[in-house]
């Protein structure tokens, strides 16, 4: 699925992972522009130019849906908010496996 060749699918894996390391939650939600702000600031410590992932919270949201399969296939399910009338939200939460 080429998420260890694109810089946003590998930031955005890599993010998920340690924040469930902490959190440990089923289950993760952010306003765009919050993700978009994080996200930036934690590319750095795993070798990723902030400048590689998307410059803008909107472009950040178009870019999220088009990894959507590839987070699918490292686990994670993501879904938007239906309004944007406050702020655009992504809920990230993890896939449960068949049988459980």
């Amino acid at each position: 699925y080429g998420a260890d060749d694109d810089p946003l699918s590998f930031t955005v894996l890599d993010f998920l992972r340690e924040l469930d390391k902490t959190k440990q939650q089923d289950k993760y939600s952010f306003k765009v522009s919050e993700l978009h702000a994080n996200l930036k600031k934690y590319a750095p410590g795993i070798d990723i130019d902030p400048k590689e992932l998307p410059g803008s919270p909107s472009i950040l949201s178009r870019k999220l849906k088009g990894i959507k399969q590839a987070l699918e296939h490292m686990g994670w399910d993501m879904a938007f908010s239906t309004s944007a009338r406050v702020a655009r939200t992504v809920t990230f939460s993890i896939r449960k496996s068949l049988g459980t």
